[in-house]
Formats: C-alpha cells, sequence, structure tokens
C-alpha cells in the first residue's frame, strides 16, 4: 500500500511539473528571453547585410517542401522556405548577384529534389534561371555549406537563413569564403525583452521548441 502511495505521489509530481514546464514556455516573454541571443547575438548583428553592397553570390539555405498531398505548388512550401526564398529573389532583384542553392534528396518522396524545386519557384518570381547555381547536395547545414565551398570560396557571401540559424551557420562557414554577410528572415520574436505576462500560446511555445533544438544543435556543434 506505501508503495502505491509513493508511486502516486510521484505521479502527481510529475504532472504538477509538466503543467509547469508546459506553462512557463508557452508564456511568449518565455520564449523571447530563449530566442534573443540567437536572433538579436552581436555576431548576427554585425554580420547583417548592408544596402547597396554586392556580393558575390546569395546563398539560401533550405527548409522543407511537402511532397504529399494534392495541393497547390504554393502550399507545399513551408513559412521558412517561403520567407528565404522570396527575399532571396528580393536581393538579386536589388543586387543582381547570382544564387545558390542547396539541399538535395532529403524529403519524403526520395525522388525530389529540394534544389530543383527551389530553382522552379525562384524562375517563377522572375530569377533567371542562368542566375541560378544549384548544388543538389546536402542533408544538413553542415552538408549545405560543404556543397558549396566550391562555389563560394574566396567570394563575399550574402546568406538567407531563418534570424535563429544565424550564429550557428557563422560557425559553420567560417573560413569558406572571402567575407559572409546575412539577411535573416523567419523571426520568430519581436527583439523586446521589457517584461510581460500574457494568456499561453502555441506560437511561443513552437519558439521555445525552436529555439531550444537551436541550442542543441550548438552543443552537438562543438564536439563535430
Amino acid at each position: 500500500m506505501r508503495y502505491f502511495f509513493k508511486r502516486a505521489r510521484l505521479s502527481n509530481y510529475l504532472a504538477l511539473g509538466s503543467i509547469a514546464w508546459l506553462l512557463i514556455w508557452s508564456q511568449p516573454y518565455s520564449a523571447d528571453l530563449l530566442l534573443y541571443p540567437l536572433e538579436r547575438s552581436e555576431k548576427a548583428t554585425n554580420q547583417l547585410y548592408k544596402a547597396n553592397s554586392q556580393p558575390d553570390y546569395i546563398l539560401v539555405l533550405a527548409c522543407y517542401y511537402n511532397t504529399k498531398g494534392d495541393v497547390p505548388e504554393v502550399s507545399r512550401w513551408s513559412h521558412c522556405s517561403l520567407q528565404r526564398l522570396v527575399q532571396a529573389a528580393i536581393l538579386h532583384a536589388q543586387t543582381k548577384s547570382k544564387i545558390v542553392l542547396t539541399y538535395g534528396y532529403f524529403l519524403e518522396n526520395e525522388n525530389v529534389n529540394y534544389s530543383q524545386k527551389a530553382e522552379a519557384f525562384l524562375i517563377s518570381l522572375g530569377v533567371p534561371s542562368q542566375d541560378i547555381i544549384k548544388t543538389n547536395e546536402g542533408t544538413t547545414t553542415q552538408e549545405e555549406i560543404s556543397s558549396a565551398k566550391n562555389v563560394i570560396n574566396n567570394k563575399d557571401i550574402l546568406i538567407v537563413t531563418t534570424a535563429t540559424h544565424v550564429v550557428r551557420v557563422s560557425k559553420e562557414i567560417e573560413g569558406a569564403s572571402k567575407a559572409v554577410s546575412f539577411f535573416p528572415v523567419d523571426y520568430h520574436s519581436g527583439g523586446d525583452l521589457t517584461p510581460y505576462l500574457t494568456l499561453p500560446s502555441l506560437a511561443a511555445l513552437e519558439g521555445s521548441r525552436l529555439a531550444s533544438y537551436e541550442y542543441l544543435a550548438l552543443i552537438k556543434q562543438q564536439f563535430n
């Protein structure tokens, strides 16, 4: 009987702890605290793209493309992919710099190549095909950059990626090019650290998850 009560008490503690954990990280301010060092880091701030600069290449890191279901083409692109590719098209119109696309066969349909789909999308936005370079390789950020090294070596590179990735990508690309700047997109916080309290939010929970993933990826990066 004592064993039963001990187990019941432990279960209650675990349930209460889980609820408390969920409430904390579903608070937008808690998510902001996690995201700020990633999205507003000194590294990201110092390497932001400056208007009217002229990079040799615009490197667009991949996100995701859904190959399942009978849906319109635009609905297949994840939110982060759309932001990266649309911003790359805007930057190309401004700079006339060539766009480098990475990533290969990592989608649910293993016969679909991400770089090729991204190229078709950019062309639909008005980017000439001759201004797009595809590596057709890579399944991780490290492999993406490695696949592009032959193109970006000793060049001035502008990288378009999600804001939370800038710190990790800046480390991965060290020594791979002459100069690097970033155009972060897909922000998950507004950058305001003034304390506030609101109702729990699914968006905040997702922001906390993304930040936690990125911190774990940075730790793993230290051991590679």
